[in-house]
């Protein structure tokens, strides 16, 4: 039976976001499957990759593979597309669509580790319409 490779970090993980307003593309959707969540059991899951526009940094989120109206993909697939998701669903046309995700940062653990979370996906930046129209005398 082969050993796993066990490794030691010699610095806590830091965030890879500032917190705050981030412009991002959804560049990927996987379906993880089954996913032991520990305290909340198995859970069906995908796993969503947002991309910052600006830095072209990647952080992924793991989502409850669930399209109840209160459920947190439903939220996204409706801010992402502007629609409420239909069945069947694929999640893969969320891919390339802009939103702007809030992120903050963890607490640091015992380990002094802080990550980034994602509080909450609005919608994509829309143009100031008033930057459209010149001044007119």
């Amino acid at each position: 039976m082969a050993m796993a490779e066990l490794w030691i970090r010699d610095k806590p993980h830091e965030p890879i976001f500032d917190e705050g307003m981030h412009d991002v593309i959804i560049d990927t959707v996987e379906d993880l499957g089954e996913v032991d969540t520990g305290r909340f059991g198995v859970k069906d899951m995908v796993k969503v990759t947002f991309i910052d526009k600006e830095t072209k940094m990647e952080l992924p989120k793991r989502y409850n593979k669930s399209l109840r109206p209160k459920s947190a993909l439903y939220d996204l697939v409706y801010k992402a597309t502007g629609a409420a998701p239909t069945r069947p669903f694929n999640a893969k046309i969320l891919e390339g669509k802009e939103v702007q995700i809030l992120t903050e940062h963890s607490n640091p653990s015992e380990s002094g580790d802080v990550w980034d979370n994602i509080v909450n996906v609005l919608r994509p930046k829309q143009p100031n319409f008033k930057d459209n129209f010149e001044d007119a005398d």
